[in-house]
């Protein structure tokens, strides 16, 4: 029986603090511990972004290389930690430094996500998946498709109920003043199906069918019209009571009685005030002052009535619990027909999957959790094929419940064999809920989160508890100290205004300052009641904090923007262009906003629908934008007005234009072949329309960002120029142009993806988002206390709102708080020298007992510290010049910003991207295109004994023609039967295909094949023609050179040449 230990380490890492280092550190540890150069494959360490993973691995190497040479940060400690001689360091972490340069395909350092790929693939005959099942990673597109399957539903026969029910969803929309066409909601209410909090919600609709549902309403209808009828009935009664008693309004005060009862007399009410409370149970306030005795004795035998239309407003008022049920069960059935929509939408996504064999991560994480639960740890092993002994995971605080809990179980085996484990993560960057992060993990951990956790996962649990060891890195050693102590202070305060559950998130959040430079905080406060008003005073802010810093000796490259959302980044990058500032983005200028791939768009709809001329002036009004050609003269040219007579006598004839498009086309771009050419594959279209319109020459970057949209589409299972259209509708047209990094850019970026990074200037722009409420439905768990015909519903806020479910409201508006202020604690925290905050305020004169906004907030704590009123300017001590550092960006990148256009009156960026490969191939395929797939085929081959089953996927496969066909399967049969070239595909040999490694200059390099046979390493490298041979000779040569250094003098290497058919020896 293993005791405890402190082998499951919980560190709590703030902003800057080291973790990364930790991490490696703990995983050098691990892997250097013995002389088995092998060790590290036992290791996996698990990050949130394929990002994160890559720098993690090369910090491990380049830390392994120093150590090699007897220097490194690390080497002290590792010397103690591990007991062994510098000697023997220097000589194991040589050893494992070569090892995992050969063996970089076996570093497990992955995403959460790749290693749930793995496990479901262990366990794909548990789940009845083929193996061969796809990994989707745009669920959006298996939603537009569940969407469409069930819209083409409506109106058939035997569906009247499910018809019905996207009838009131599309009634309700238009309620709401929202869009009435039901597929973008539909489209929208399907991205929140897929999300890991649905869970419960979608269980409890399982066995509910859309009859069901209209049942579920008309009882829930029969139950608040019974509220409502019995208010009816006794404001008659009063009312009756009234006429008997010969009593007229005038003699009530204020004429409150009557009127109200008037009020009432519809069955609804929704305020009582103090006065018609008095009124209504006081015989004696009803009344004027004044009043006679027998009015007063009138008003006494009216009292009783009274008070029972007082008693039936109340159990429809939320301040009793009948009212909260009241008003919880007339929501409830207004959101009614979307829980049933809901529910079939989820049935039909669900059966996308299954009929198509593919399955989103989600969908994955959610199928091995089943088996997970009730299933031991060793058994998941075996299933996955090796054993982790230790288990190191990054941005706990972002990792969703199901994620952890069908990780946590290797976690368990890990600790029972006394080896080392850990977490890393900080509750105060938890800024990934939308992903269905959870920070209250970190925070219960060893604890786990869920009820009816299972035997494996309870067992997970205890051992967990008896091995935990918590820790925490308190230093800071990015950040200027003065940013760091005024960050210390004001979430210090900010905390002190969080609801108590949450304060626990901000717990021990002070950090010590390691750098030795100040560093500078600015505020600039922007006023403004409308979003327009603000947004041009916060860009104009921004542009005169840009100038300012550049007088301090910053250059543009060192400052960085971040921004809550793409849309406010976005309209900034633009607005940076006008005041002649290039922009360097990932996301904020985007396809569908420059007229470049707008016409483009527009011409392929003009293919599409040749009678629809709005296409047609959609590309002329583009092209005036860009080339700034007389719009009037085409018009006038090219659109035939017909007058059409009126059939009515005395009435004026109508008129109707033509536009000729075909015509106006061949004017405007006479090379331009769009009908002849619209057959080709989708990004050849594209490329010759972008180039016959001249985009690519005068607007490169969205050519490219068009074209590669292009190539996207080819490599999913959509086709033509349909599909093409249906991914730009769906989300292509927000796909964004990335713009080269370089000195003379401003950087910009969401906050979410800014964490993890630093940067010299900080610009935080903090806009107003009102945090007492929460948009959109939730899930929401109805017990039985509440009343209600259903265990879960999908409410939004003002549906819970003074309900018996208003706690569960709370807590979600408490969540929004959270995400928002540890979103600005993520902002503030990434600045190296300078933090500027722009600050949104609707009024400055904001109630400080009631703040609604992150903004609010923050200069309500930063009043209390200062003992009074906040405004624009600095709020350190002024820090002075830029510090000189090591540029890493190489100028000659730079682009001067007047050869950049946008076609937009301002200038723009050329990104430099790479354009793969198109992976759909026509008829007739050039020698390159068939020598790709003779390569890609070549690559499923372990031995020969695989080529049948290759053949026969390759008839299967779709895009390649007979004729085409034959010649690939020849080749590669030609290859097969040489008595030279087989001896690499024969059986039960140590295969590598397409196997990274990392070479001697650091690059990582990838061979197409290497076998060893008879204790010889053959690296075999296959090319279409000799067409380029020194290239090729050298190429290999270098295979074989890093190899060598890894495996020593045993290493051969091959050129194989598939047409005509030849064998190479590389010396």
């Amino acid at each position: 029986m293993i005791s405890h230990t402190n082998n499951f380490e919980v560190v709590r890492a703030s902003a800057g603090s080291g973790k990364t280092y930790r991490l490696v550190l703990r995983y050098l540890e691990c892997a250097l511990k013995s002389d088995v150069a092998g060790a590290f494959k036992s290791i996996l360490a698990l990050t949130f972004t394929n990002k994160a993973a890559a720098e993690m691995k090369g910090r491990i190497l380049e830390d392994l290389e120093k150590l090699s040479a007897g220097k490194g940060d690390k080497k002290t400690h590792l010397l103690e930690h591990l007991q062994i001689s510098e000697e023997r360091l220097v000589k194991r972490s040589a050893h494992l430094h070569k090892e995992m340069l050969h063996r970089y395909s076996d570093i497990a350092v992955m995403t959460i996500d790749s290693f749930v790929n793995r496990l479901v693939r262990s366990f794909a005959r548990d789940l009845a998946l083929d193996q061969d099942f796809r990994v989707e990673l745009d669920s959006d597109k298996i939603i537009d498709d569940a969407v469409s399957q069930l819209l083409d539903k409506v109106g058939i026969k035997g569906n009247e109920s499910l018809s019905q029910l996207l009838e009131g969803f599309a009634n309700q929309q238009v309620a709401e003043d929202k869009d009435a066409r039901v597929r973008n909601p539909l489209k929208e209410l399907g991205k929140a199906v897929v999300k890991e909090n649905m869970r419960d919600v979608i269980a409890a609709f399982e066995d509910i069918s859309p009859k069901d549902f209209k049942d579920i309403s008309t009882s829930l209808r029969e139950a608040t019209s019974g509220c409502e009828t019995h208010l009816k009935k006794v404001v008659q009664v009063a009312n009756a009571a009234i006429v008997e008693l010969q009593m007229s309004d005038s003699d009530f005060a204020y004429g409150d009685v009557p009127r109200n009862l008037k009020k009432f007399s519809n069955g609804r009410v929704k305020a009582l005030s103090n006065r018609i409370r008095s009124h209504l149970t006081d015989p004696g306030a009803m009344l004027k002052s004044n009043a006679s005795d027998e009015l007063i004795s009138k008003a006494q035998r009216l009292g009783p009535f009274l008070m029972h239309v007082y008693d039936a407003a109340l159990k429809m008022l939320p301040e009793t619990v009948d009212g909260k049920t009241y008003l919880l069960a007339k929501n409830l059935l207004k959101r009614l027909d979307l829980m049933g929509t809901l529910s079939e939408l989820h049935k039909e996504i669900e059966k996308i999957q299954t009929d198509n064999n593919v399955r989103t991560f989600g969908a994955m994480h959610t199928m091995i959790s089943k088996i997970v639960r009730e299933n031991p740890t060793p058994f998941i092993y075996e299933r996955l094929g090796s054993r982790y002994a230790h288990i190191f995971m990054d941005e706990f605080q972002d990792t969703s419940v199901t994620q952890w809990h069908n990780i946590v179980v290797l976690y368990d085996h890990a600790l029972a064999s006394d080896q080392k484990n850990l977490v890393v993560g900080d509750g105060k960057q938890a800024i990934y809920r939308w992903r269905n992060g959870d920070y209250k993990q970190l925070m219960d951990l060893p604890a786990l989160q869920g009820e009816n956790l299972g035997i494996a996962l309870s067992e997970a649990e205890k051992t967990l508890k008896d091995h935990c060891f918590s820790d925490s890195l308190d230093d800071n050693w990015r950040t200027g100290s003065e940013i760091v102590e005024w960050n210390n202070q004001l979430f210090g305060e900010m905390r002190n205004h969080l609801p108590p559950e949450l304060t626990k998130v901000y717990d021990g959040l002070s950090q010590t300052p390691k750098m030795k430079f100040p560093g500078g905080v600015h505020l600039e406060l922007v006023c403004g009641a409308k979003v327009d008003e603000r947004r041009n005073s916060h860009c104009d802010a921004i542009v005169k904090r840009i100038r300012a810093y550049e007088s301090q000796g910053f250059a543009l490259g060192d400052m960085t923007i971040l921004v809550r959302t793409n849309r406010e980044g976005a309209h900034l990058a633009q607005e940076l262009l006008k005041s002649g500032i290039k922009p360097m983005t990932e996301e904020s200028l985007q396809l569908g906003r420059h007229p470049g791939p707008i016409a483009v768009v527009a011409l392929i709809r003009w293919i599409l629908r040749p009678d629809d001329y709005r296409n047609g002036v959609a590309v002329l009004q583009c092209m005036a934008a860009l080339n700034g050609i007389d719009e009037v003269y085409y018009l006038n040219k090219y659109v035939q007005v017909t007058e059409t007579p009126s059939k009515s006598q005395g009435k004026k004839s109508h008129s109707k234009g033509k536009l000729d498009t075909a015509g106006m086309l061949k004017e405007l771009f006479p090379e331009l072949q769009a009908i002849e050419r619209s057959s080709d594959p989708v990004a050849t279209f594209v490329g010759h329309v972008c180039e016959t319109m001249g985009i690519t020459a005068n607007y490169p970057a969205y050519a490219e960002g068009i074209i590669e949209l292009a190539h996207e589409i080819g490599r999913t299972d959509e086709s033509g120029l349909h599909g093409f259209l249906r991914f730009w509708d769906g989300k292509g047209h927000a796909k964004s142009v990335v713009t080269i990094a370089s000195k003379d850019a401003v950087q910009i970026m969401t906050v979410h993806k800014a964490k993890g990074l630093a940067f010299k200037v900080v610009i935080a722009l903090i806009t107003v988002k009102n945090f007492t409420k929460f948009k959109g439905v939730i899930p929401v768990k109805l017990d039985e206390a509440s009343g209600m015909p259903l265990k879960a519903a999908m409410l939004e806020n003002y549906d819970m709102l003074d309900t018996t479910v208003e706690s569960q409201r709370i807590a979600e508006v408490n969540r929004v708080k959270l995400d928002l202020t540890n979103g600005v604690y993520v902002a503030f925290t990434r600045p190296v020298e300078r933090l500027e905050i722009v600050l949104e305020l609707e009024k400055e004169d904001f109630n400080r007992n009631d703040v609604k906004t992150v903004g609010e907030l923050i200069i309500k704590s930063l009043e209390i510290q200062n003992n009074g009123s906040i405004c624009s300017g600095d709020l350190t001590p002024v820090p002075g010049m830029s510090l000189v550092t090591e540029e890493s960006i190489n100028p000659s990148a730079n682009i001067p910003l007047e050869n950049l256009f946008t076609g937009e009156s301002a200038n723009h960026l050329v990104t430099d991207n790479h354009i793969e490969d198109h992976s759909t191939f026509h008829d007739g395929l050039t020698p390159s295109e068939l020598g790709t797939v003779v390569h890609k085929v070549l690559e499923k081959l372990n031995s020969e004994d695989d080529w049948l089953d290759v053949k026969k996927s390759l008839r299967a496969g779709v895009g390649i023609g007979e004729v085409d066909r034959l010649i690939i399967e020849k080749r590669v049969e030609n290859i097969l039967n040489s008595a030279r070239a087989k001896v690499f595909f024969a059986p039960g040999l140590h295969v590598e295909s397409e196997c990274d490694f990392v070479d001697i200059d650091g690059g990582v390099s990838r061979p197409d094949r290497i076998v060893r046979i008879d204790g010889i390493w053959h690296v075999v490298d296959y090319k279409s023609t000799e067409s380029g041979k020194n290239k090729h000779m050298k190429q290999v040569e270098g295979y074989v050179e890093t190899l060598r250094a890894i495996e020593g003098d045993c290493v051969k290497g091959w050129l194989l040449y598939t047409d005509p058919l030849q064998l190479v020896s590389v010396k």
